[in-house]
């Protein structure tokens, strides 16, 4: 939805509406085995998401858009692909449990960690994108991410602070989160970079 707003009108918004509701209808009604009628405008709205996210700085997955070119060109690939074609087989039922159990457990992605941290966690991480800082999530705690920048590490989580992601100092008035980051990475937090 973002998206839609994001890109500019070609026609009048009327048309355009109608237009998107008309191929939204045929490509829920495609087979999942087949490669829809709609690549291109696929690769077109995949795209402009990713322009829209990068232009936004949105802290999500590197590998999300990336993912939905490769099922848009690859359905074979896709868990629609599979519970189709193998509910041909066997128990539709029995097929969906175990795929969804299966894409439970892979859901581990840096958007599902952002989605799961507390707000102000969610606030740093943002303003740390925006500063250049480089994020990557770890398996110490669901919601841990460790920050990089100029050789220098932290881990940040709900829980606190960390220098090795195991011993966790919790966060207080007098050492708030970003400050806490600032120090240990060498950075000023003022401004829209951090201070090299």
């Amino acid at each position: 939805m973002l998206t839609l707003l994001w890109l500019d009108e070609e026609q009048p918004a009327d048309d355009w509406v109608a237009t998107g509701f008309k191929i939204n209808d045929e490509v829920a009604l495609e087979k999942p085995t087949t490669v829809s009628a709609y690549v291109d405008e696929g690769d077109m709205l995949i795209n402009a998401m990713a322009e829209m996210s990068h232009a936004l700085q949105l802290p999500l997955s590197a590998t999300l858009f990336n993912d939905a070119r490769y099922a848009l060109h690859r359905p074979e690939k896709t868990p629609a692909y599979m519970l189709y074609t193998q509910s041909q087989l066997s128990s539709q039922q029995q097929l969906a449990t175990g795929l969804a159990i299966r894409n439970k457990q892979a859901a581990n992605t840096a958007t599902n960690r952002f989605m799961a941290a507390n707000i102000p966690l969610r606030v740093l991480l943002v303003n740390a994108v925006k500063r250049g800082l480089t994020i990557t999530f770890t398996n110490h705690a669901k919601t841990a991410f460790k920050l990089t920048f100029n050789g220098r590490e932290i881990y940040v989580s709900d829980r606190g602070t960390s220098q090795d992601g195991d011993t966790w100092q919790p966060v207080t008035k007098e050492t708030p989160l970003p400050v806490t980051v600032a120090h240990t990475l060498g950075i000023s937090w003022r401004g829209d970079k951090p201070a090299i």
